[in-house]
């Protein structure tokens, strides 16, 4: 009888991942693998799922669980995975609901007008200048925005000094240490919360915190770095703000969208961890 199994990972790099992914595509389907699906997360890229269809229960198991597969998975930059054998209940498609009558007679109705999203600096990539500066070197790096555009320079890539350009600075290991507070507040588990708490008042804290989370749990794990970097993203935004690269409105949609993020992944890690 097939089997769906589905393998949740972060890589540290996705093109070296897929390297070694491809590579094993022969391996793969002598051992019973018959079709495959790759996914990447919306808002973490190196978050990556292979779903895929196996002759059998224990051929699934016997490959993924194998001494060779794990010494490629550790090649490829894979930390901990997550793994779900499933067996198929049900399937099917479900039509459109039919149109919901107007209701603008009502007079309780307000319509509220959104924020202004950042649609007119083309070059603007919020997730990308967050991952930039969470980078522990970047202080030791010459990078600029441009504040006309969004783009991010080196120092040369620009020689206008009279230009709308900023420099580049990192998000303090202050403000990404309650990064790190955060997602322990949301544990609902007491003695993963308890282990979490010594690890941040210990030495490296980071790497201390990251080893107790993936050893207790890699199913709430995996949850970590894309709520890293959306309370990131929200720093950020501040920032630009701050400096005047965006408007108020521009910065309260953006905000907007990742706040309703965070809030999802704090449910997401609390029912994750009960």
């Amino acid at each position: 009888m097939t089997v769906r199994v589905i393998v949740v990972h972060r890589v540290e790099e996705y093109n070296t991942w897929k390297k070694h992914f491809d590579a094993a595509a022969d391996l793969r389907a002598a051992a019973g693998e018959t079709d495959f699906e790759v996914l990447r997360s919306t808002g973490d890229t190196n978050l990556v799922v292979h779903s895929s269809t196996w002759s059998s229960d224990a051929d699934a198991r016997a490959f993924f669980e194998s001494a060779k597969v794990a010494r490629i998975r550790a090649e490829a930059g894979v930390e901990p995975p997550l793994f779900l054998y499933l067996d198929s209940v049900e399937t099917g498609t479900l039509d459109a609901p039919p149109p919901q009558p107007s209701q603008t007679s009502s007079p309780r109705l307000k319509l509220v007008p959104m924020p202004q999203r950042v649609t007119r600096l083309p070059d603007l990539d919020i997730d990308l200048l967050t991952d930039t500066r969470m980078m522990a070197e970047v202080d030791d790096m010459e990078l600029y925005i441009d504040g006309s555009t969004g783009r991010i320079l080196t120092e040369f890539d620009w020689s206008d000094e009279s230009a709308d350009v900023h420099h580049v600075n990192s998000i303090s290991s202050h403000e990404q240490y309650t990064y790190l507070e955060a997602f322990t507040d949301a544990v609902a588990d007491r003695d993963l919360r308890s282990h979490l708490r010594e690890a941040l008042d210990g030495r490296r804290p980071f790497r201390r915190f990251k080893d107790v989370l993936f050893q207790h749990r890699t199913k709430v794990g995996v949850l970590w770095s894309p709520f890293q970097e959306t309370l990131g993203a929200i720093d950020t935004i501040e920032w630009l703000r701050h400096l005047e690269v965006i408007t108020d409105d521009e910065a309260a949609w953006e905000t907007a969208a990742r706040e309703a993020r965070r809030d999802e992944l704090i449910e997401q890690i609390t029912a994750a961890t009960r």
